[in-house]
């Protein structure tokens, strides 16, 4: 039974703070709310008294609702059945017979064995004209080569439609070293669009041109060619069992089986009582229609059928399994096509068969199969750690909600201390929940600190530390271990470097990756407003399902680009909240007050949509039973020691971050926890309050008991040491444990750090003190500075001179970076091919990582 009735902190105040109405927008939140955020113990009294009144089942227990629904099945072993023979997916060539369609251009050619052999001085060039094939980019085709290259600096891939010409706004280059023996390079050929201005790449080509350039201007150029092919993601073997990979379709990502066109996919399970199965369909394929019949051979399912084309995003179905419970049934995903017209499938292979006969120009097509979910009503017992003795016990394991703010350093916020009006919904979720005080980042910027957010490890372990590196394939992922318990498993992200691309998305069911939201305009990254909609109505569409999402927002990202509300608002705090930079110029000082009232108006901005989120979340009647996180990735500069913005050093305006959490039904109200946590314990601290056990891999420290139970609150380290119950005496344990812990930040730099042109900044935490050290040409940590945090926040005072180094911090760099040498040596193979496409060079600029 969910307990809905009073609790010993004031949880009817968020309630009143949020719009009255589902889907009112947080924009409409009252003044009289606005008040209540800043001085919420003024009016906590009469809100109590008035949501008695007026809420619900206050005060009461509320009857048990209906059953949750838990996934318990993933991992669906299908096999292929082929109707006919499909379209060829990608060809190849191995010039052991000649060229082929190929046509050498620019200088000498021969065969030697079974390799094209071409020698000259300057550009040689290969084209590749064919009649019976066209690479599209909608089936995700690669160029793939088999070379050895001598006095090659550069290889240079262009493309054209039929009728066009070539030029460099179809191109891309790539640079290449000196090998003697032949070595597989490949890429994807919608890199090919090195520009925006070339948007028809997405029509397919008609002829590829292949120039080598010299090294060195009309050098001597050799290059051995044994193969070359052009393959698509898609192209599978024929029969047998089908393949589950991770499928990017309109920008959301879900994994599952693919299959050429025509076929069918089966796989044979026994559903249980009450279960159903959820999957999401979509093809691909340049014009392609089809008709996709999702039935079982049995005859038991009713058919669901839906006409999809090669343009339409992901289509959701639904079966009620119900009609087979307890019999063993084959599923059936069956799906014709035929020069663009649907043909309705009857089951009868032959009759798919002849329906493809003959069919179409182009490559064919592909059926994607995503998101595959049996999902039955939970019946498990609950087992959750026992619950603070003021709380009455939760019932049922929570849905759990990570919403990340990007870029949001925490001294900006009214729950850390600020004075300005920046985070009414997240200081009244912090009033209400539990607040780490003193939070270090794993990093400076996305890529390596969301890492470390999403797998409980630090950099050194995970490895991901530049753009186009990805996280270390072998460790096991928040998401993951949330999918293992039975939740469905979802990400809202807008960074590029937190989803696929860093290898984050693996463990989710469904992704939402930064392709799937609309630009806004150039400029801006508001994206907190387009999340909004998409996650709103995932929360309708699966309230009775147990669910983990991961929200990344971009704002307060630069560049700054607040609404004038926000910052008309923000603009009215008193001017001390914004203070007076000791360095620089007067202009410099006058540009950091400007940017400082930007980035304080987006804060705003995003935590006006967090109120939309928890007003869906109160409309859903999910609040109580809902875990909610708020965090960030690192933070940002505002020339405090010389730099603007992040990713520049390591000091505490670019790696100090928030983290609040609230549950009503598990969690004590008004908690907060003074010692110093670092980023790699959110994951193993989330799962084990949703009554989940971490990774044994996992590094960060498990602080549920801390949170769950109430007697550590700010400045209690004395209290803690004079703890009476054996409970007690944990908690204090843990709090020792965790001021006298090391926990380092890591920053790989692309350019100068410091005046000394470091490429790599590490810094050591222990309680208040913190060591900052660059890495050397030895690969050696070489100490910089070294301050005291609790007598000096702003950094401004380096003890190195005086005191000298700190010999444990600066074993513990020493430390890490074996560790890291010795990962490094290991780690799993990552699934990235080290490629950017136009658009995440377009937006890698765009957000300033690229100049």
């Amino acid at each position: 039974m969910r307990v809905t009735g009073a609790r010993p902190r004031g949880s009817a105040g968020l309630r009143a703070m949020l719009p009255a109405r589902r889907g009112l927008a947080a924009s409409r939140v009252s003044s009289a709310a606005r008040a209540l955020a800043a001085r919420p113990a003024a009016v906590l009294p009469v809100l109590l008294v008035l949501a008695a009144a007026v809420l619900p089942g206050c005060g009461e227990s509320a009857p048990d609702g209906p059953a949750r629904y838990v996934v318990v099945q993933r991992d669906f072993d299908w096999s292929v059945r082929d109707p006919g023979e499909p379209l060829p997916l990608g060809a190849t060539w191995s010039f052991a017979d000649g060229l082929g369609p190929w046509t050498v251009l620019d200088g000498q050619h021969r065969t030697d064995g079974d390799a094209l052999v071409l020698s000259g001085r300057g550009e040689l060039q290969l084209a590749g004209p064919w009649s019976d094939f066209v690479v599209d980019t909608e089936l995700q085709h690669r160029l793939r080569l088999e070379l050895a290259t001598q006095g090659v600096g550069q290889l240079v891939v262009y493309w054209r439609r039929a009728g066009d010409t070539f030029d460099r706004e179809r191109s891309f280059a790539l640079p290449l070293e000196d090998t003697t023996e032949p070595h597989a390079l490949s890429f994807r050929l919608s890199t090919l669009k090195a520009s925006l201005s070339a948007p028809d790449a997405g029509e397919g080509f008609a002829e590829l041109l292949l120039r080598f350039r010299p090294r060195e201007e009309n050098g001597e150029v050799l290059v051995r060619l044994v193969a070359l092919g052009l393959l698509s993601d898609f192209t599978l073997p024929q029969g047998g069992r089908a393949p589950v990979q991770a499928l990017e379709r309109k920008g959301l990502r879900l994994a599952g089986p693919c299959r050429p066109l025509p076929g069918a996919l089966l796989s044979t399970f026994e559903p249980g009582p009450g279960e159903r199965l959820r999957l999401a369909l979509a093809v691909a394929g340049r014009g392609r229609e089809a008709t996709v019949v999702v039935r079982d051979e049995e005859g038991r399912l009713p058919p669901v059928e839906r006409t999809l084309t090669s343009n339409s995003p992901w289509r959701f179905v639904e079966v009620d399994l119900a009609p087979a419970a307890g019999e063993r049934t084959t599923l059936v995903v069956e799906a014709v096509t035929r020069d663009g017209a649907a043909s309705r499938v009857d089951g009868d292979s032959a009759t798919v068969g002849e329906a493809v006969s003959g069919a179409g120009d182009g490559p064919g097509g592909v059926l994607l199969l995503g998101g595959v979910l049996r999902l039955a009503p939970d019946r498990r017992p609950v087992e959750l750690p026992p619950p603070a003795p003021a709380l009455p016990a939760p019932t049922d394991r929570p849905n759990v909600v990570l919403y990340l703010v990007d870029t949001l350093r925490a001294d900006r916020l009214g729950a850390y201390g600020y004075g300005a009006p920046t985070d009414p919904m997240i200081g009244a979720v912090a009033a209400e929940g539990v607040r780490f005080a003193d939070v270090t980042a794993a990093s400076n910027w996305t890529r390596p600190s969301t890492s470390t957010l999403l797998t409980g490890v630090g950099p050194e372990v995970h490895g991901n530390l530049r753009p186009g590196d990805v996280v270390d394939p072998t460790l096991p992922t928040l998401a993951e271990a949330f999918a293992a318990e039975g939740y469905l498993t979802v990400s809202f992200v807008t960074n590029h470097h937190a989803g696929a691309w860093s290898g984050l998305d693996r463990g989710f069911d469904v992704a939402y990756e930064p392709r799937f939201f609309p630009r806004l305009q150039p400029d801006t990254t508001l994206t907190s407003q387009l999340v909004l909609e998409p996650l709103d109505r995932f929360l309708a569409e699966h309230a009775d399902e147990r669910l983990f999402v991961y929200v990344h927002t971009l704002d307060p990202h630069g560049p700054y680009e607040a609404p004038a509300e926000d910052v008309e608002v923000v603009a009215q705090a008193a001017p001390k909240w914004r203070p007076e930079l000791p360095v620089g110029t007067a202009e410099q000082r006058a540009k950091a007050q400007d940017r400082m009232l930007a980035y304080d108006a987006e804060i705003r901005h995003n935590d006006r949509r967090v109120g939309s989120l928890l007003d869906a979340l109160l409309a859903l009647d999910l609040e109580d039973r809902t875990l909610l996180a708020f965090t960030s990735d690192h933070g940002e500069a505002f020339f405090e020691h010389g730099t603007w913005t992040h990713w520049r050093t390591l000091y505490q305006e670019e790696v100090g971050i928030p983290w609040v959490m609230r549950w009503p039904e598990g969690l004590p109200g008004g908690l907060v926890i003074e010692a110093p946590v670092g980023q790699a314990d959110l994951a193993p601290t989330l799962l084990a309050l949703a009554g989940g056990t971490p990774p044994d891999t996992w590094d960060g420290m498990d602080l549920s008991a801390l949170c769950r139970r109430g007697a550590v609150v700010a400045g209690d380290g004395a209290a803690s040491a004079r703890a009476r119950s054996p409970d007690d005496v944990a908690r204090a344990e843990a709090i020792a444990a965790l001021r006298s812990r090391v926990v380092v930040s890591d920053a790989v730099m692309e350019g100068r750090v410091h005046d000394d042109g470091a490429s790599r900044l590490l810094a050591a935490r222990r309680g208040p003190a913190k060591l900052v050290a660059r890495v050397g040409a030895d690969g050696r940590p070489e100490p910089v500075a070294l301050f005291d945090l609790a007598s000096d926040p702003a950094e401004k005072t380096d003890l190195l001179p005086t005191r000298g180094v700190d010999a444990g911090l600066l074993d513990a760099l020493h430390a890490f970076l074996a560790e890291d040498a010795r990962r490094a040596e290991t780690r799993g193979v990552a699934p990235e091919d080290g490629t950017v496409d136009a658009e995440r060079l377009q937006w890698l600029r765009e957000m300033g990582y690229l100049k």
